[in-house]
């Protein structure tokens, strides 16, 4: 029920979350077994600030569960990045859920 889009502006991110109430998220999937090359990818190409709400490094959830601090790593490198986050598949599937209950039409 939400809008979507594939590959906005060219494929600076893979995929655009449009909420009903006008807020956007913006979601770069990665796919490296080591967390340390997605932060050395995340700082050669970081998000741009636009006017997003959120911005998700999505990985697949088996990736996380061969390495428990897969997370904290990267998340290490994306402290000083506030509305930017490292997140797994069914992780981002769980916050769209949260966000979309909390919007009141």
């Amino acid at each position: 029920g939400l809008d979507t889009e594939l590959w906005p502006e060219m494929d600076t991110y893979d995929v655009e979350i449009r909420f009903p109430d006008g807020a956007r998220w913006e979601i770069d999937a990665k796919c490296y077994q080591n967390p340390r090359f997605l932060t050395k990818q995340i700082r050669k190409n970081p998000f741009q600030q636009d006017d997003f709400e959120k911005g998700f490094y999505v990985v697949p959830d088996e990736v996380v569960k061969q390495q428990n601090n897969y997370l904290a790593v990267v998340r290490k490198a994306l402290a000083d990045e506030k509305n930017i986050d490292c997140v797994t598949l069914s992780m981002l599937k769980d916050l769209v859920e949260d966000r979309k209950g909390g919007i009141s039409t």
